[in-house]
């Protein structure tokens, strides 16, 4: 993609953020009013996500990238959070994985709609990541990958996102975070409305510190100005009941955040 190409691209969804971040004007103070307003924010948007403008050709080789680093194939589960209208779907199928192996989870009901449409054979849940492993029993330890594509910096607690995604791994399973436009650019969204992006993108030593005593260690980590994908890989031992209550033991990101000397600066 040109540099021009590219920066109109980022300025036509810079444009449609603060659009609907002005429609649905609220101030969130806790996860479920948070998450009020992500649904409405994204239902808002829901028909541009589902056009031909919100991929644009010259995106589909970094979303290839972001498909290839689950490293799933065939018979492989993969939960993608923050599914929207579907954007990876037709990346897992080139991999192999069957869209019956595919599960999207969103807060936004609308673009669910747009994406079990597109994808009929595929299960779609509308809710929040946080609360599967313990609303959800069939997820715990069932999936290959657990995947975050263009929503991490949108959610309320990441690290609490993370602890989830590590209970529904199976063992040698990967959680993906990643962004087809970069970090830089999740910056540019949380400065215009910190209400809606209330998060940048993790560093390597913020990672590495929420994987601090839990099954997962950091696989690899990439940061260029144009695509972010960081891998967490789940190691060896149950991936029961240790693992489901991880994010409940835990604590909120903020507890977490407030012992953490790595933890972004942003995160309060």
């Amino acid at each position: 993609m040109s540099d021009e190409t590219l920066n109109d691209h980022r300025a036509r969804v810079t444009e449609l953020h603060e659009r609907l971040c002005e429609r649905t004007k609220a101030t969130p103070t806790e996860r479920l009013s948070h998450n009020t307003r992500q649904a409405a924010v994204f239902d808002e948007g829901a028909s541009f996500f589902a056009s031909a403008d919100a991929t644009p050709a010259d995106v589909v080789p970094r979303l290839e990238a972001i498909a290839a680093a689950t490293q799933l194939s065939k018979n492989d589960r993969v939960l993608d959070v923050g599914v929207g209208t579907g954007a990876l779907l037709q990346f897992y199928e080139a991999r192999g994985v069957r869209q019956s192996d595919i599960t999207g989870v969103d807060l936004a009901e609308n673009m669910l709609a747009v994406a079990a449409e597109r994808y009929p054979e595929a299960r779609f849940v509308r809710g929040d990541v946080v609360d599967l492993p313990t609303t959800t029993e069939d997820f715990v330890g069932k999936f290959d990958a657990v995947t975050f594509n263009a929503c991490f910096g949108n959610l309320w607690d990441q690290p609490a996102a993370v602890y989830a995604a590590e209970a529904m791994l199976k063992s040698g399973g990967r959680v993906v975070v990643s962004h087809p436009l970069g970090a830089a650019f999740v910056d540019e969204l949380h400065d215009k409305d910190p209400t809606v992006v209330p998060h940048g993108l993790p560093s390597r030593q913020s990672l590495e510190a929420w994987c601090d005593g839990t099954s997962l260690r950091v696989a690899s980590y990439e940061s260029t100005e144009s695509l972010y994908i960081a891998v967490l890989e789940r190691g060896g031992g149950g991936a029961g009941s240790r693992a489901a209550g991880a994010a409940a033991r835990r604590g909120s990101a903020r507890e977490r955040a407030a012992r953490d000397p790595a933890a972004d600066a942003r995160r309060d």
